[in-house]
């Protein structure tokens, strides 16, 4: 699996697991191949609110109000060999 096809996947999947959330201001940060496991780690960010979670509704009109907002980092991990998502997880930095 190429790397471009591996972030395609985890974001699709970021997507759908967050679907009731606005992720459409998420960024690539990290790309790792972890050997041994046969598997990607793909972390992305996403802005959020601060405090509060975060939907369509909620998050531009936050950012345009000028409040406080975070980025939040999730991990997603892809299979090699099948080529699909298999979890995501919260990241803290």
């Amino acid at each position: 699996m190429e790397v471009r096809d591996a972030v395609k996947t985890a974001r699709q999947y970021l997507e759908n697991v967050f679907g009731d959330e606005d992720t459409s201001h998420s960024r690539l940060e990290e790309v790792d191949y972890e050997a041994a496991r046969s598997a990607w780690k793909i972390t992305f960010s996403f802005l959020r609110p601060t405090g509060t979670l975060s939907n369509k509704d909620m998050l531009l009109p936050s950012l345009s109000r000028g409040e406080n907002v975070s980025r939040d980092y999730k991990v997603v991990t892809v299979d090699d060999l099948s080529e699909k998502a298999t979890s995501v997880k919260h990241r803290t930095v």
